[in-house]
């Protein structure tokens, strides 16, 4: 019997309210472009698991408190027979500063107008704008 893996993504915004994305290869010709995100741990709450996730990338730690929950959407990946719950979460970076080595050192990372994303978004992501849930 196939599962649901619940998983958690991270809408990271900048100074100047611009999204934070990477590019990902998911298979030989295919690139998306996704959030922060990963699985969340049995005995994780989703505030802490989005805060292991942001320090495991960034390398700073954040508060649990400066996470908000935004909403989740239902994600099937019907072609992988994959079937995953997102939780989406938003965290606010006031100091930019703190991106900077991410972005400089690997080339996968970008910053992002919302009005204005890549058309390659990763399913998850895509699901969250088609539902309309706010970012903010």
């Amino acid at each position: 019997m196939k599962t649901i893996k619940t998983n958690v993504s991270i809408f990271i915004f900048n100074s100047k309210n611009k999204l934070l994305l990477e590019s990902v290869k998911l298979s030989q010709n295919m690139f998306v472009w996704k959030t922060l995100g990963g699985s969340i741990k049995f005995g994780e709450s989703v505030e802490e698991s989005a805060s292991r996730i942001f320090n495991q990338t960034i390398g700073v730690k954040i508060n649990s408190e400066k996470i908000r929950v935004l909403g989740f959407t239902n994600d099937v990946f019907s072609d992988e027979g994959k079937h995953h719950l997102t939780i989406h979460c938003r965290i606010d970076i006031s100091n930019d500063k703190l991106l900077e080595p991410l972005l400089k050192k690997n080339k996968k990372w970008g910053v992002y107008d919302v009005g204005f994303l890549p058309s390659n978004l990763f399913l998850p992501v895509q699901n969250f704008f088609k539902t309309k849930q706010r970012l903010g």
